[in-house]
């Protein structure tokens, strides 16, 4: 987070100083759509784990020479999931090994997935009269917020004779760092000295490392006796996590 507040504040200083020459400002915001395979399960791809979601970002950033310069940017993008394939990812992971065969249904609920990143981008840059084309590379710092899982359902009881009854599972969220690399580009047109419309596009990609998870949860019965508490650890896991990111927005070039 420490890091964050810095990017931040480097965000602030170089738009108080946008007005020297070569100084550019972005602000756009558009969709984001997921890649990448999701962890454990080999068969599943991210797209079809998570939503495309929404994306916004802020760049500042100078032009060095004539064709070519250094940018910031900052950028935070959300996904929603699709609890279907949740629910195979929390059982294939959380749901103890015992337990398993007696499952008759389950179903997940989760929050979207989080992501902010910080990145710096040195680009090259090509100008036709009021056109604008940067193309430019990525590399920084992502933070990635994989939220909890809650999960209810019903299984069979072996310690009640096979009888059903409800089962809940939840996972605790976990927040991970990683760099981060990629690519993208912007096309801007002025339509003022210092005003540009802008649309871009940014391909990023991280394999953060998350520490141990744990899961709990119960396995009702009819009685104290046979009503199971569920725990189980996860050990440390890594998931790669990409997106690309359709933008549109303003810019301010001075």
């Amino acid at each position: 987070m420490r890091a964050f507040l810095v990017v931040l504040l480097l965000l602030a200083c170089a738009g108080g100083v946008a007005a020297q020459s070569g100084f550019f400002v972005k602000a756009s915001g558009g969709t984001a759509l997921p890649y990448a395979r999701f962890e454990l399960l080999a068969s599943q791809q991210a797209a079809n784990l998570l939503e495309p979601g929404l994306s916004g970002s802020l760049t500042v950033g100078r032009d060095l020479g004539r064709h070519f310069g250094l940018a910031l940017t900052g950028t935070v993008w959300g996904n929603g999931v699709r609890n279907e394939r949740m629910t195979e990812y929390l059982r294939a992971s959380y749901l103890p090994a015992v337990y398993q065969p007696y499952l008759v249904s389950l179903q997940t609920t989760s929050p979207p997935f989080r992501f902010y990143t910080a990145y710096l981008s040195p680009f090259v840059t090509f100008q036709l009269g009021p056109l604008r084309f940067d193309l430019r590379g990525n590399a920084g710092l992502m933070r990635v917020s994989f939220p909890g899982i809650l999960g209810s359902g019903i299984s069979r009881n072996p310690l009640a004779g096979n009888a059903e009854f409800p089962l809940t599972l939840t996972t605790d969220a976990a927040n991970a760092h990683c760099f981060v690399y990629g690519g993208g580009g912007t096309l801007s047109l002025r339509v003022f000295r210092t005003l540009h419309l802008i649309g871009e596009a940014d391909g990023l990609r991280g394999v953060p490392q998350f520490g141990s998870v744990r899961a709990h949860g119960t396995l009702s019965g009819p009685d104290a006796a046979t009503t199971v508490s569920l725990e189980q650890v996860r050990e440390a896991f890594s998931q790669p996590a990409g997106t690309l990111s359709i933008r549109a927005g303003l810019g301010f070039y001075f």
